[in-house]
């Protein structure tokens, strides 16, 4: 099994998830939702910080799955936090990020502009 958080060696060496793409089709035929995760190999030692591509991950998120359950973890450590999540959790989530955030840019977009003193 690999190791996912550090590891001594002449420095330390993780293998991690450095970009995260989650694909939304619209419409019944588009397909189904997907999260991918591209990992990396971050060795550090005396000569600097190295990474390197390391593989993918991922999972496509459909009506038979949606509802597996699996473990929220603390990122600095990889320990379980007692605390569990469905991939439709995930996707809900990350629809109300994305939602928030984009009112809040088109609110700002939209706000008058400021008058200044004549």
């Amino acid at each position: 099994m690999s190791n996912y958080t550090p590891e001594p060696i002449t420095g330390t060496q993780v293998l991690r998830y450095y970009q995260c793409f989650i694909s939304r089709p619209y419409g019944d035929d588009a397909g189904q939702p997907y999260a991918n995760f591209r990992e990396e190999s971050v060795v550090e030692d005396a000569k600097g910080k190295q990474t390197s591509p390391a593989g993918e991950v991922g999972v496509a998120i459909t009506d038979d799955n949606e509802e597996t359950e699996f473990d929220l973890i603390n990122p600095g450590t990889t320990q379980p936090t007692g605390k569990t999540m469905t991939y439709a959790e995930l996707l809900q989530g990350i629809d109300s990020l994305y939602y928030a955030l984009a009112v809040a840019r088109d609110e700002a977009a939209n706000a008058a502009p400021e008058q200044l003193p004549a």
